[in-house]
């Protein structure tokens, strides 16, 4: 089962991520105060004025077949969904999520590999990151370097006081042992 954060401290923030859960098949787990954290990564604290979400789903029109199985013709196939951050009638921060099993699924959905982030300001910056592995596809190289965050924190964890940690209470940490 997949899952969906919740972010606290944002108007209207659970119900959004309910609404997608549920359309979605999704379990919203977890609670994070988005609102007062961003202040802490400099980002002021915006007074949304809402929450928006668009959410659609492709199904197979044949049976898929895939490593853990096969994906049954009319069931889910892909997903996109959208959840904007309103300000004065205008998307400010808007999150979008995109999967298909095929590539040339849904071809009017974006397109590409890995991780995109665009940031329209002054500068403006765009990034793109696609993960990969020798010894596995993208999806191995994401598991790898989601393990490889949390590996590399527990020195600092365990030199801590004891207590619950966010990343915001430990130092900021690079790879080690890269050679």
């Amino acid at each position: 089962m997949s899952v969906i954060m919740i972010y606290e401290g944002i108007h209207g923030a659970e119900e959004v991520a309910n609404r997608v859960a549920k359309s979605l098949n999704y379990k919203c787990v977890g609670r994070q105060d988005l609102a007062a954290t961003l202040p802490n990564y400099g980002v002021p604290r915006a007074k949304l004025d809402e929450i928006t979400e668009t959410h659609e789903v492709i199904t197979a029109d044949t049976d898929i077949a895939i490593a853990s199985g096969t994906i049954p013709a009319g069931t889910i196939s892909g997903m996109r969904f959208e959840i904007r951050g309103m300000i004065d009638g205008e998307p400010r921060i808007v999150v979008e999520h995109v999967t298909r099993t095929r590539d040339g699924d849904a071809p009017h959905w974006p397109q590409g590999h890995g991780y995109r982030i665009d940031i329209d300001g002054e500068p403006c910056v765009h990034l793109e990151i696609e993960l990969s592995s020798h010894v596995g596809d993208h999806n191995h190289a994401g598991c790898l370097a989601t393990a490889m965050h949390v590996i590399n924190a527990i020195p600092d964890v365990v030199d801590a006081e004891p207590g619950v940690l966010t990343l915001l209470d430990l130092p900021v940490y690079s790879a080690r042992h890269l050679m």
